[in-house]
């Protein structure tokens, strides 16, 4: 005798919430990608925070970006990676950035400056605009090395 499985479709409620899931995990899969790019191989956890900046009659936005091992022990760049190698960074650029503990983008020197900026925009999706009203701070935190869950793998799910 065969066994059969009956199959049931996602309720409107578990396929928004499949959404939001599945959004949350793409947003993981480019963040993994960015720190593996700038950051030695312990990178464990990562903080996004996104502020506006009072500038002059405006607001700018600006991104903090934390990483951290498994001990919370902040990290700074792994410059020995390919990505650094491109723009020829001197010993006291480098220290400058190592010693940074602040995660400021805005921090980063020299020729990688608007490269970084660019790589978090791509990456993590952080737009750095000029607005004429502050925007609510926002933050995320992901494990590195860990997907966020997803709660159904299949449209259909056995009942």
């Amino acid at each position: 005798m065969t066994e059969t499985t009956s199959y049931r479709q996602l309720s409107a409620e578990e396929i928004i919430l499949l959404g939001q899931e599945w959004e949350n995990y793409q947003r993981w899969e480019r963040m993994r990608e960015y720190v593996t790019t700038l950051y030695p191989p312990e990178a464990h956890e990562i903080t996004i925070s996104v502020t506006s900046e009072y500038n002059d009659n405006t607001y700018d936005d600006d991104a903090h970006i934390l990483v951290a091992d498994r001990d919370g022990e902040l990290l700074s760049f792994d410059f020995s990676l390919p990505w650094w190698r491109q723009f020829g960074l001197s010993e006291g650029e480098k220290t400058y950035m190592r010693e940074d503990k602040s995660g400021a983008v805005g921090n980063v020197t020299g020729a990688a400056e608007e490269a970084i900026k660019t790589l978090v925009t791509d990456l993590l999706g952080v737009e750095f605009l000029e607005t004429w009203q502050p925007r609510d701070p926002i933050t995320y935190t992901f494990v590195v090395d860990a997907p966020p869950a997803i709660s159904f793998a299949e449209v259909l799910v056995a009942e």
